[in-house]
């Protein structure tokens, strides 16, 4: 019994002896680390305001050249953005180019105060999403573009009092990849989807690789908004310094000084850090380590060099983002159309007259007549639209010949004009209108 008794009293010394070495830990601990805290406050107290100083002045500088644009015209029209490349300028109402436009506080060319957070709900919206041909470049005008077009039909023959909204979400310049990033981030506004794509799937590729002195990666969008802030350098040293001003012209230096001294002091190393890292990888144009290598740039460590390279993978990577979309707009159970855009070039018997192409685009059709690669493009649309179950609310249609060799539906023989538009909404609401796709209650 007295054994139990002194057992019991060793166990509770025990207990209570490193209860109090716990607490005592505790207590130097917190006042060692207060007492580290405060010394490096009075050490590095100037160096952090002068590290916020210099990170500031970062941040200016970066988000400066992101902003800068490669001519006069481009810059009354367009401005970089960090997630899609670049739209254009937000609430225009004016003609910068020489044809008016207006555009929403998004970029995009709808009125000025659209907003797609704000639609009503009875109203039916659906985006139209593409590059220069969807926007209506030189179309004089937002009302003579392809989505008022499509939206005085879809309200016109609407078989009940549903409103529609057609929203236009095409940029100049744009392909595929930035399409499914503005889908995604949007997708909950939309009641249904219209693509209208080809010819940048061929042409920005065929362009960012082969046409300038500096090579962009192929699926970003039309290099022409890129040249100045990328000039001669190379793919590793473009991806990792896109990187470097995006993370500086995100910079919150104040929030520097807001914590703790050893927590600040920590932070900027870190940060300071990165930015070396990136920096030799802009100035040597290789990764400084393989496991510090970005993803992005060991994906295009293998970059397409010849045409027809570069021409596989526009047409790859149009079919892998059409597939993207269809997965995400099922999950949302919204209908979707990818329309392949009207293309004059698009009939192999269609004489091919360079003059009638705008310069910048003239790169896309350096190999032969543009029918050769643009078939590719439809075999492999064709293709898609086999494999998309209509039950799924997922449509195909090809308008590559829809507007024919009818000068007065083209622009440029690129660009439709607001003929061509006119045409081309039709084609595709009479698609709609007898197809299984469900949007709502144009059937």
């Amino acid at each position: 019994m007295r054994d139990e008794t002194w057992a019991s009293q060793v166990k509770i010394r025990f207990k209570n002896n490193l209860l109090t070495r716990i607490v005592i830990f505790i207590i130097v601990t917190v006042a060692a680390t207060f007492g580290a805290d405060i010394f490096i406050g009075l050490i590095f107290k100037e160096s952090l305001r002068r590290n916020v100083d210099e990170m500031t002045k970062s941040k200016a500088a970066a988000q400066r050249l992101l902003a800068s644009q490669t001519n006069q015209a481009t810059q009354k029209v367009c401005r970089i953005h960090p997630f899609f490349g670049h739209t254009m300028q937000t609430k225009l109402d004016a003609a910068p180019l020489g044809w008016h436009l207006e555009t929403d506080q998004n970029g995009f060319r709808n009125s000025r105060e659209f907003d797609v957070n704000n639609v009503p709900d009875d109203v039916i919206v659906i985006g139209l999403f593409g590059g220069s041909a969807a926007f209506g470049w030189e179309v004089d005008g937002n009302q003579d573009t392809l989505a008022s077009h499509l939206e005085e039909l879809f309200n016109s023959r609407s078989k009940s009092n549903t409103k529609f909204r057609i929203v236009n979400l095409g940029i100049p310049g744009w392909h595929y990849p930035q399409q499914f990033f503005l889908i995604s981030r949007i997708i909950q506004h939309l009641d249904g989807i219209i693509t209208y794509d080809g010819f940048n799937e061929i042409m920005v590729p065929l362009g960012n690789t082969l046409a300038y002195q500096t090579a962009l990666p192929p699926d970003f969008p039309s290099g022409l908004f890129y040249l100045p802030i990328f000039q001669k350098q190379t793919t590793e040293q473009i991806l990792a310094l896109y990187g470097l001003l995006m993370f500086e012209a995100n910079y919150d230096p104040k929030s520097l000084l807001a914590h703790s001294a050893i927590y600040n002091k920590l932070r900027y190393m870190h940060w300071d850090k990165e930015r070396n890292r990136v920096a030799k990888i802009v100035q040597l144009g290789t990764s400084v380590g393989s496991e510090t290598s970005s993803i992005e740039a060991k994906t295009f460590a293998t970059d397409p060099q010849s045409y027809e390279e570069i021409v596989k993978f526009g047409i790859d990577e149009h079919a892998k983002y059409s597939q993207l979309v269809d997965l995400i707009a099922k999950q949302y159970n919204i209908p979707v159309l990818h329309v392949l855009q009207p293309f004059h070039y698009a009939d192999p018997d269609n004489p091919f007259d360079p003059t009638m192409v705008p310069t910048y685009s003239r790169l896309a059709f350096a190999n032969g007549h543009p029918s050769v690669h643009y078939s590719k493009l439809r075999e492999r649309f064709a293709e898609l639209a086999k494999q998309a179950d209509p039950d799924n609310s997922i449509g195909y249609l090809d308008l590559s010949d829809a507007l024919k060799e009818n000068r007065n539906n083209w622009i440029d023989l690129i660009h439709p004009s607001a003929k061509g538009n006119r045409v081309a909404a039709e084609k595709i609401i009479d698609f709609i209108e007898s197809s299984p796709i469900r949007f709502t209650s144009v059937q």
